[in-house]
């Protein structure tokens, strides 16, 4: 099998667990792959055929995006590449082949964020950035509660990311983990997002 039928099957199987969860509201805990084995023969069928019905090209925009998103350090650490990868791919099979790839992308501004990977990279760049970090407390305590806040303030803004949204984000973040009552009294939209 070549590594173009490979991404392909990822893809399909990545796709059919997704709809099938979505589809079923099962728990997240529960196994999609069990539900697809578990369901009616019928309903296996028509995945199948679902599957075969969609044109090889929304696929490889699909796989296309994924690859250059998890190529840009910026993007792979502020969104979920697999998943802006799934809904770019859920989004032509809706639209059809004549909306060009930016208009879906414009779609899908703001959806699948993640905090955990954004947390991830704010952390290593504190523990880098020793200027950045408060006298007097140990480097992965600040780092830990400035990433985790940070990346929580992210995930739960409605604006675009930017530059400014970015130096909004390291400034509370910063003053929550140094001066946590002071943060709560200057910025109370982001006290339960304040560890201490």
């Amino acid at each position: 099998m070549s590594i173009h039928g490979h991404l392909r099957g990822l893809a399909l199987s990545f796709l059919l667990i997704s709809l099938t969860c979505l589809g079923a509201r099962i728990a997240p805990a529960q196994d999609a792959g069990e539900l697809l084995l578990d369901a009616p023969v019928s309903q296996q069928s028509t995945a199948e055929n679902e599957e075969e019905d969609i044109p090889d090209e929304y696929f490889d925009e699909a796989i296309g995006f994924l690859e250059q998103c998890q190529a840009k350090p910026q993007l792979q650490s502020h969104y979920d590449c697999e998943c802006l990868s799934s809904s770019l791919l859920d989004l032509r099979i809706k639209t059809g082949p004549d909306v060009n790839t930016s208009s879906l992308l414009l779609q899908l501004d703001g959806k699948c964020k993640s905090a955990v990977n954004l947390a991830g990279a704010e952390y290593e760049q504190c523990m880098t950035s020793y200027y950045a970090q408060p006298k007097g407390v140990p480097a992965e305590k600040y780092c830990s509660c400035f990433a985790n806040t940070y990346a929580k303030m992210f995930e739960r803004s409605p604006a675009k990311p930017s530059a400014k949204l970015s130096v909004a984000l390291h400034q509370r973040a910063s003053l929550a983990c140094r001066d946590p009552e002071l943060a709560r009294k200057l910025y109370p939209e982001i006290s339960s997002m304040i560890s201490n």
